[in-house]
């Protein structure tokens, strides 16, 4: 049989002790912060997706309701203070227009003439092309002859011309001008 010495038998006594008293603490802790836990131990922590909260998955798409009534009419608007306009078709016709006479000359393709009312000074004209493309362009032309006295709008297509170089051709096209 084996014999220990009496120091032997205390120092392990006392290490079982000191264990279990260390266990117990631990047991008791409640860690309260994170900042309670060395940070090489917080890099060290894994763990998986706690449940869905209270709301769940999300379902699928439901179908759409009826169409409600149609609102009531809006208040009308205060009026413009352009001193004529006038958005005119392709075919030279007068869409709408304020302060221009209905009667739209066209001397040539994309040559547009528009008699605007006395006192308006046709060389304070603006217009744009009205179609959703880059291949038209507008200018109003105050020194042409084409329309003495009243506002030119002349209206282009953009041609490549097989070159690469990009050409203005006369095309007829809807335009909006504006004096304001």
């Amino acid at each position: 049989m084996r014999k220990y010495s009496l120091v032997t038998v205390v120092a392990a006594t006392v290490a079982v002790l000191l264990l279990a008293g260390g266990a117990l603490a631990a047991g008791s802790f409640i860690i309260t912060s994170i900042k309670q836990i060395k940070p090489s131990v917080r890099a060290q922590l894994r763990g998986n997706a706690g449940p869905r909260g209270l709301s769940g998955p999300q379902g699928p798409q439901g179908v759409q309701g009826v169409i409600g009534a149609q609102g009531v009419q809006g208040i009308q608007g205060a009026p413009g203070s352009a001193r004529a306009f006038a958005v005119v078709s392709a075919a030279g016709k007068l869409v709408v227009g304020k302060n221009v006479s209905p009667a739209i000359g066209h001397p040539q393709n994309g040559i547009f003439c528009l008699r605007l009312a006395s006192g308006i000074d046709p060389t304070a004209a603006m217009a744009t092309v009205t179609r959703d493309s880059f291949a038209g362009a507008v200018v109003t032309d105050p020194a042409s002859s084409h329309c003495a006295g009243q506002a030119e709008v002349d209206t282009f297509e953009m041609d490549t011309m097989g070159s690469g170089a990009i050409d203005e051709v006369p095309a007829d096209q809807g335009f909006v001008m504006l004096v304001p």
